[in-house]
């Protein structure tokens, strides 16, 4: 699992590392910081691509995250803008 990897781990995420299968909520009021820690990661995603243990090339790996990280935060973006909450699966 990406999100929960160590990779995410050590940079400091607080939203991401979850245990396999249990997807991150983000409650409204907390939506700010987690804009900051999806902007973290993808500040750093090829250094977590490149932790992921998977047979695809780290260019795609990182590719593939760095789309799901951009739809992330337009999600959270929508969110701030009518104080509701995100849930990511």
């Amino acid at each position: 699992m990406v999100w929960g990897s160590e990779a995410v781990h050590t940079l400091g995420a607080r939203f991401f590392p979850r245990p396999a299968g249990e997807d991150p909520r983000v409650a409204p009021q907390d939506i700010p910081e987690f804009i900051e820690e999806v902007l973290l990661l993808q500040d750093n995603v090829e250094s977590i691509a490149a932790h992921m243990d998977s047979p695809k090339p780290i260019a795609q790996r990182t590719g593939e995250m760095a789309g799901r990280l951009d739809n992330i935060l337009a999600a959270a973006q929508r969110a701030s803008q009518i104080r509701g909450g995100v849930q990511i699966w």
